[in-house]
């Protein structure tokens, strides 16, 4: 009996472990909707703030829905949908260094005065 509880313990540690970049992950992309505002001219603001959510909306509708294919995808339940979501949060990592963002200006400034600051 013992030695089951060792293994959900080392197996409990390595979720936490494991579930601490996700964490950080969820927190920095909560903060998209408003990176949003400060690269977007500020007319087309509104849009792009819904943009960013339905981006969100759409991810927590198939989110569970890709889960319930990659859970038993391995050996060990879940793997299979932890190393996708890896590749997930690495791709768009990969996706947001590519373009060389420019804060659009404020309506009382120039672009060249916004990219000083």
């Amino acid at each position: 009996a013992n030695e089951a509880l060792e293994h959900d313990d080392a197996a409990f540690a390595l979720l936490i472990v494991g579930s601490a970049p996700q964490g950080i992950a969820h927190a920095s992309t909560n903060s998209y909707r408003y990176a949003a505002t400060q690269f977007a001219p500020p007319a087309k603001a509104p849009l792009a703030i819904s943009l960013v959510i339905f981006g969100g909306v759409l991810s927590a509708v198939l989110g569970p829905e890709v889960s319930k294919y990659t859970r038993e995808s391995m050996p060990t339940e879940y793997t299979g949908t932890y190393i996708l979501l890896t590749a997930t949060w690495a791709a768009q990592a990969a996706v947001m260094l590519l373009p060389a963002f420019k804060p659009a200006a404020l309506p009382n400034q120039t672009a060249d005065s916004a990219e000083k600051e």
